[in-house]
């Protein structure tokens, strides 16, 4: 694995989904109308496929690690996200970590070291399990397929955020099943700004063709792949709530 030392991604990803009918040419049209200080320029398309790992008896996404291999241009890189499991105003901004370059026949497991020492960094309470133990198992268990168009947004501020279309499939690898989603994904520096601001209240205010799916790709896969289990899920800690 080439570059070994462990990088923050340094933007949030803000998903949207596109309404009925609604179209990607008329969200684009709204940006381009109401963003009068903005130059929109084509980034071209790409193509991203992200795999993500677990044990079979997911102890490590129940906990909110999310490993992941993403390749795109032909690179792939291995990824550790640590998600809030909060609802609501009490969630918690995702925290991703870049550990570097895999070559295509490596898994995580085979570096099971670093991945365990990111994990224990990103938390602040002490495992009683032993992480390095249960990375060494972890399999491929979502695949999660995306093609893309992309758009720099280019404020005269010097501010930059990216616009991306995107067609994604969602497929469990052990039982096949997929389900498919066209949406809209907001690409905004991780620092807060007026900027970032101004653009979420521009969807919010006059873009009806989207709705916000603010989740990790994790997230959207679980809603969409198992979505008994999680509504399951979600009925218990709505009774634990009451309690």
């Amino acid at each position: 694995m080439e570059n070994k030392q462990v990088e923050f991604e340094n933007f949030r990803e803000y998903h949207f989904v596109l309404l009925g009918y609604s179209e990607f040419k008329d969200v684009y049209a709204k940006f381009n109308e109401n963003l009068k200080f903005y130059r929109i320029a084509s980034l071209g398309k790409a193509e991203t496929v992200e795999i993500i790992y677990d044990v079979p008896e997911n102890t490590l996404t129940e906990a909110g690690i999310i490993i992941s291999t993403v390749k795109e241009s032909g690179k792939r890189y291995l990824r550790v996200k640590k998600i809030s499991l909060l609802e609501g105003e009490l969630k918690r901004p995702t925290q991703t970590y870049i550990l570097g370059r895999l070559d295509d026949n490596e898994e995580p497991s085979d570096y099971s070291m670093q991945l365990s020492q990111t994990i224990e960094n990103a938390f602040t309470t002490q495992f009683t399990i032993d992480v390095d133990d249960v990375v060494k198992k972890v399999e491929p268990k979502i695949e999660i397929d995306i093609s893309n168009d992309r758009y720099k947004l280019i404020c005269g501020s010097g501010y930059r955020a990216e616009l991306v279309y995107e067609k994604a499939t969602y497929k469990d690898i052990k039982t096949k099943k997929t389900v498919e989603r066209e949406g809209v994904t907001l690409r905004l520096p991780i620092e807060p700004c007026k900027e970032s601001d101004e653009l979420l209240k521009l969807v919010e205010r006059k873009i009806v063709e989207l709705a916000p799916y603010n989740l990790t790709r994790f997230e959207i896969a679980q809603k969409l792949l198992y979505p008994k289990i999680v509504e399951e899920e979600e009925d218990v800690q709505d009774n634990q709530d009451d309690e």
